[in-house]
């Protein structure tokens, strides 16, 4: 049977239910503190915001009869749930799963979610206490096009692979170290990094094989955070924006950064950079100066604007597209005047 008709059989499944008056919830006191919520003949949550054990979770659904079991939603919330273990849902699936501000849980079992595997869509697991995921899952949830676990304690993460996700938020962990290999997310549009403790640097080939990003966020994410050449070769026309914000970079090596777009905003803001070389910048402004409206942003950082500068002040599309000020006099990047440039730096040297 198709997905399709599958749906379309549940849906009279509920439907015929509903009209012998039969509620697809079972009775508020037989899942309490959990709480069944219909919203339409094709839609049921589940919370259990208010479920202070693992056992009241799974006595919600593992010893009591369902009529329906692919519900939309699950919420849970504050508790004392340091782990979700294996069966915890039963046979009841999910197309969302929400988990948040739970400050003891830690790990999830490796078959908690299995049940969900063709359906789950969205897994977001906020402000928690996680130390470990099983992102080896990841290839079996053929649904899922969301995953966040934003503000956790994780520290490692193994080599990813998925077919469906969209989004993939890791910021805000104390991840030191992401393996390298085949990375492969052909569909991911969405990659935050941002505010972790990478130690050990990113892992080469990381985003080569993203042929769909949009948005590459890997800000605060170490002191002096290196970033060698052929570390970041961007793969995907829809690149939009790049965040490598606040990493106290002092420079950035020849194609350490490639294939940009002609919409890409690239974003420096705060690290450490003095000096603009042209063996560096150079290809990225060519990258998005070819009929677009790219950028780069150099803000906050100690620019010298010494004749390091001068290739990129004498050329007007290029210092329209740079953003930052000058350390000394703090004048913008874009009103610096090439003629004091072409008569200090070329002129002055020529006559010399």
């Amino acid at each position: 049977m198709s997905c399709i008709a599958m749906q379309s059989f549940l849906t009279l499944l509920l439907l015929s239910a509903v009209v012998r008056g039969q509620n697809p919830c079972p009775p508020y006191d037989e899942i309490a503190p959990c709480k069944c919520v219909y919203i339409s003949i094709t839609e049921v949550d589940i919370d259990c915001r208010f479920a202070a054990t693992i056992d009241d979770v799974f006595h919600a659904f593992n010893n009591i009869s369902w009529n329906f079991k692919n519900m939309r939603r699950f919420y849970l919330g504050l508790s004392e749930i340091e782990e979700l273990p294996e069966g915890v849902f039963g046979d009841i699936s999910f197309q969302e799963i929400r988990i948040t501000d739970n400050g003891m849980l830690r790990s999830i079992h490796n078959t908690a979610l299995r049940a969900s595997r063709d359906r789950l869509r969205v897994l977001r697991m906020e402000g928690n206490h996680l130390n470990s995921f099983p992102f080896d899952i990841l290839p079996e949830m053929t649904a899922l096009t969301e995953l966040t676990l934003y503000n956790n304690y994780l520290i490692f993460v193994p080599v990813i692979n998925s077919d469906s996700l969209e989004l993939l938020n890791l910021a805000n962990n104390e991840i030191t170290f992401l393996e390298e290999g085949p990375w492969s997310l052909p569909n991911l549009r969405e990659l935050r990094l941002g505010g972790n403790l990478v130690r050990e640097g990113l892992p080469l080939g990381l985003v080569s094989s993203m042929d769909s990003l949009v948005t590459f966020d890997c800000s605060w994410t170490q002191p002096n955070l290196l970033i060698p050449s052929g570390l970041l070769e961007f793969a995907s026309d829809a690149l939009q924006y790049v965040y490598l914000e606040g990493n106290d970079m002092s420079n950035l090596e020849p194609n350490a950064i490639s294939g940009l777009t002609n919409v890409t905003y690239l974003s420096l803001y705060g690290n450490n950079i003095q000096e603009v070389n042209e063996d560096t910048f150079k290809p990225l402004l060519e990258d998005v100066a070819i009929q677009g409206n790219g950028s780069i942003n150099l803000h906050a950082n100690p620019l010298n604007c010494g004749c390091d500068m001068a290739w990129l002040v004498m050329n007007d599309t290029f210092r329209e597209m740079v953003r930052g000020t000058c350390r000394k006099d703090g004048l913008l990047v874009s009103e610096l005047d090439p003629q004091v440039f072409e008569e200090l730096c070329f002129k002055r040297f020529l006559d010399f």
